[in-house]
């Protein structure tokens, strides 16, 4: 169902399966909605806009993007990432995504299914296969099944940080993303802090688009030093993102070069000693290794109240690949 007006209390608004159904199968209701249905919507003429002397295709693109939103009320939302570059599968569009986990007892391995569970029963191990010594092995000392490996991996990431408990509106759960070196970056820029890390997401992973065959969910979190953003010696109590930068590679091979302002739509004002801003997002990747790095542009003080010249911070490179152990 879509909004539609208040005025028009009597006009039916359908999508267009349900509009086709009701033509196949009722005419009077066909009749009905051929005679009431309407569209209505707002137009505004802009002045037109040449490109500026110096200026790029994409700062031309921004500016009018401006212009759009502010004359029509909309919330400028901009694309995140080498999503805005990728076709997507209908798979990872139109279903929902469940993680599903399927032990053979025969082998002892333990495997998650992919994007493609369904239609291909594909799937990814999850343990090492050399660690694993079936109960059905006669060379083996002792039975090693994956999901005992598995449990005690898990385990022993939650005992040593590098993975961690988080809490989020009254509800407990276990962050996958890893919280210390070499897995999780972390870089200091006048203050700002930024660090970065990023797992695996199997569910949607697809080993048979040679584009996109799997995809990592990254996580960004930043926060101000207590001592403030001090910009050449001087410290200001609070500075707001702009912009930002990636560099997103799969390899040693630059898939993507990324420009955009704010991040998930949104610019961050750091205050000192604040919890972190955390934001996520996801990247797809032709290989099973790459990484991420660039950077944040910084605002002292605030966008509406500038107190000095923007400033970059560095986003430090952090890996984007499958792992031996999937969660």
């Amino acid at each position: 169902m879509q909004k539609h007006p208040g005025w028009f209390d009597d006009i039916v608004f359908l999508d267009y399966v349900l509009c086709l159904q009701a033509i196949l199968h009722n005419a009077c209701c066909s009749l009905q909605l051929m005679t009431s249905w309407a569209v209505v919507c707002n137009v505004w003429y802009l002045e037109l806009q040449y490109i500026k002397p110096g200026e790029t295709a994409i700062e031309l693109a921004e500016r009018l993007w401006d212009i759009i939103s502010v004359r029509a009320g909309l919330k400028k939302v901009p694309w995140d990432g080498y999503l805005n570059y990728s076709r997507h599968s209908p798979k990872h569009r139109d279903r929902k995504t469940e993680k599903f986990f399927f032990l053979n007892c025969t082998t002892g391995q333990l495997h998650v299914g992919t994007v493609n569970l369904a239609t291909e029963g594909e799937m990814i191990p999850c343990v090492p296969n050399a660690l694993i010594s079936s109960v059905h092995d006669s060379n083996g000392d002792q039975q090693q099944d994956a999901m005992l490996l598995w449990l005690e991996e898990h385990a022993c990431r939650l005992e040593n940080g590098m993975i961690k408990l988080r809490e989020e509106r009254g509800t407990r759960s276990i962050s996958l993303f890893p919280e210390e070196p070499p897995f999780c970056s972390t870089a200091i820029t006048n203050g700002v802090k930024v660090r970065a890390s990023a797992v695996f997401v199997p569910e949607i992973a697809d080993l048979q688009n040679e584009n996109a065959k799997y995809t990592s969910s990254y996580s960004i979190r930043m926060s101000l030093q207590r001592e403030g953003c001090i910009i050449n010696g001087i410290p200001f109590s609070s500075c707001q993102l702009k912009w930002r930068h990636w560099i997103i590679r799969a390899n040693d091979h630059v898939e993507s070069d990324f420009n955009g302002e704010a991040v998930i739509g949104k610019y961050p004002l750091l205050l000192p000693g604040e919890r972190e801003f955390v934001y996520e997002s996801c990247t797809p990747l032709p290989t099973s290794l790459g990484s991420i790095e660039g950077s944040f542009t910084f605002v002292p003080g605030r966008l509406a109240d500038p107190k000095g010249a923007p400033f970059e911070v560095e986003v430090a490179r952090f890996p984007l690949q499958l792992p031996d152990y999937i969660f």
